[in-house]
């Protein structure tokens, strides 16, 4: 910041002594350690007994009862709560349905008080509009559907109908993302989220939302992210896109075919959260899914490299360019940064798509800047639970597989049923130690295994030590989980609730676990390389994971107060009786300082024998 002041007087030749005044903010809270994911809408379809509406106090005293399982775990840092608009804003003049995240508050703030002596327990909000956004709002949003079948739609048409989503959605109904009426609800929302919460020292983090489809996710719907459905307006996503964007932006080539829209909503939804939010880390979440048009991107200037696209294309680009954005120094407010991959399994070292390698990455190239506001701390979030899909989480090779990863033999085209996986078509590195399809002759499919004979695959404290050694590669604890030692740094891990529950739960015997003998190489590539085994339980290999963050995790830098100088400079001497004399107070704030964030007085003190005028 430079002001300058210009002042004319009468003179004679007084010294002049300007005062100044300012206010700094405290350095940013931020997540660190390992985190109990609770989906609190997939939790309540889930929770005994038969799901019921969702205001029952039952569910305050289950999540509550919740909370206070996973926080007594000493492996855990804290909470990430995900949670839908919908369920916190279930009327638009009615009050918030804030239960289930003040039951989070209320339990944290419990284990805080009676365990003073211990590090504090914290708090990651996942706010997600998009196709979980409340139908009090949808229903003032006309569709553009009509614009598929070459008609003309309302002319404040802001929602398509589509169908097939791969993620649980609230409904089909998804919002445009640039449509004003749905930005200026959301806005609220956030805005009431911030004066809630904004301001309690457990909340270190909270998810950039938006322009997103069913997570806080760089996604959207696309063909890229539906199941196969047809869509209602028999064309595909992506086409359903390009005709939007010839409808939003009529003759601006920047927008047609392209992701650029999505780009600048992104930047538009950071900018909002660093206005309503200070003090902490906002983490916006990398994924796979927004449309790909083909070559039709400008890669001038170059974004950042986040180590992601190995398949370049238009959809990493923009990916990139947002994180580029979120990298700026004057982006974010008065909020430390951090991103995060989610959906990491232990097929996915380097996801073409801005994976946990990006993640990491991006954490270690940022805090080689130097700087608070451009330092991006990293985070990953498993993709499910390895409780419950060992093989899904926490094989090496994709499952189910495809002709890419397959044992010698195996025909995919066998099956005549799906989902089906003949026995032999598993992948090794899936079968528990010591197993062989031999042993497996008298069953025809994968599905017939997992019912009949679970002990011949993976268990699930192999998929959890896959999954760490994917995450820790390049980082200095690598080697404690079969990987490559390296010096990346990185802050936080998500794990599902019912994992934790299950480490909890599972204290004997140890399952045997196969240790990888490096197990990705040099250049950051998964191998089967398996070596010896020994006992582990999951709770163990969460332990060892909390104590490998503490070592490898980065400290927000350190947020230098507000180092504001000012200084005076005429020309010439002052002779008395002098009229228009000028003189010139140069206000500056140091160059790697915080800016200052409220107001800055300059308070000038004239000799008597000096008059402004």
């Amino acid at each position: 910041m430079r002001l300058r002041l210009v002042l004319t007087m009468l003179a004679a030749g007084a010294a002049i002594q300007p005062a100044l005044l300012a206010q700094t903010e405290p350095a940013p809270r931020a997540p660190m350690g390992v985190y109990a994911k609770v989906d609190i809408s997939k939790d309540i379809a889930a929770s005994p007994p038969p799901p019921v509406d969702p205001n029952d106090p039952y569910y305050d005293q289950y999540f509550s009862g919740l909370f206070q399982t996973l926080l007594a775990d000493p492996a855990i840092s804290g909470l990430t709560i995900q949670i839908h608009w919908s369920m916190l804003q279930p009327t638009q003049t009615g009050p918030y349905f804030w239960n289930y995240l003040d039951d989070a508050f209320t339990q944290v703030s419990t284990w805080n008080t009676a365990n003073p002596n211990l590090p504090p327990k914290t708090i990651q909000i996942v706010a997600v509009p998009g196709y979980q956004s409340p139908t009090w709002l949808l229903n003032q949003i006309p569709l553009c559907d009509p614009l598929f079948a070459g008609q003309t739609p309302p002319g404040n048409c802001g929602t398509i109908t589509t169908a097939g989503y791969d993620e649980t959605v609230d409904q089909n109904i998804l919002p445009l993302p640039w449509n004003p009426v749905y930005k200026a609800a959301w806005a609220t929302f956030v805005a009431a989220m911030a004066a809630r919460y904004g301001s309690n020292p457990a909340l270190v983090s909270v998810s950039v939302a938006g322009p997103t489809a069913a997570s806080a996710e760089i996604t959207t719907f696309s063909n890229d992210t539906v199941n196969g459905a047809s869509q209602p307006s028999g064309i595909t996503p992506n086409k359903m896109w390009i005709a939007l964007f010839e409808m939003q932006y009529p003759g601006n080539p920047v927008y047609q075919n392209s992701d650029q829209a999505f780009i600048d909503e992104w930047e538009n939804a950071i900018n909002l959260y660093g206005q309503v939010f200070s003090g902490l880390t906002l983490s916006v979440v990398t994924g796979g899914g927004l449309p790909n048009f083909g070559s039709n991107y400008d890669m001038t200037p170059t974004p950042i490299n986040t180590n992601d696209c190995s398949n370049p294309g238009m959809e990493c680009f923009a990916v990139a360019a947002i994180l580029s954005y979120f990298v700026e120094a004057n982006v974010g407010g008065q909020n430390g940064k951090n991103t995060q991959t989610d959906g990491m399994t232990a097929s996915r070292e380097s996801d073409a798509n801005t994976g946990v390698a990006g993640a990491r990455w991006l954490a270690g190239y940022t805090a080689a800047l130097g700087t608070p506001s451009t330092q991006i701390l990293g985070g990953a979030d498993t993709n499910g639970p390895f409780s419950g899909d060992p093989v899904g989480e926490g094989c090496f090779a994709d499952f189910p597989p495809d002709s890419t990863d397959t044992p010698p033999g195996c025909n995919l085209g066998a099956c005549t049923t799906e989902p089906c996986v003949p026995t032999n078509c598993i992948p090794q590195v899936c079968l528990a130690a010591g197993v062989t399809y031999s042993q497996l002759a008298g069953y025809a499919t994968f599905f017939q295994v997992q019912n009949k004979d679970p002990s011949a695959l993976i268990p699930p404290e192999q998929a959890l030590y896959n999954v760490l050694n994917v995450y820790f590669n390049g980082t200095a604890v690598a080697a404690q989980f079969g990987g490559i030692p390296g010096s990346a740094p990185m802050n936080f891990l998500q794990i599902h609730d019912e994992d934790i529950q299950y480490a909890e739960a599972t204290t004997a015997p140890a399952a045997v676990v196969t240790l990888t003998n490096s197990g990705c190489t040099a250049a950051g590539v998964c191998v089967n390389n398996y070596g010896a085994t020994t006992p582990f339980t999951a709770q163990q290999l969460l332990n060892m994971a909390s104590a490998a963050l503490a070592q490898i995790s980065e400290l927000p830098l350190s947020v230098p107060p507000a180092g504001l100088s000012i200084t005076s400079l005429h020309t010439g001497n002052f002779t008395q009786g002098q009229s228009g004399a000028a003189y010139v107070l140069t206000v500056s704030n140091a160059a790697s300082a915080a800016a200052t964030s409220s107001m800055v007085t300059v308070t000038n003190t004239l000799p008597t024998a000096l008059t402004l005028v």
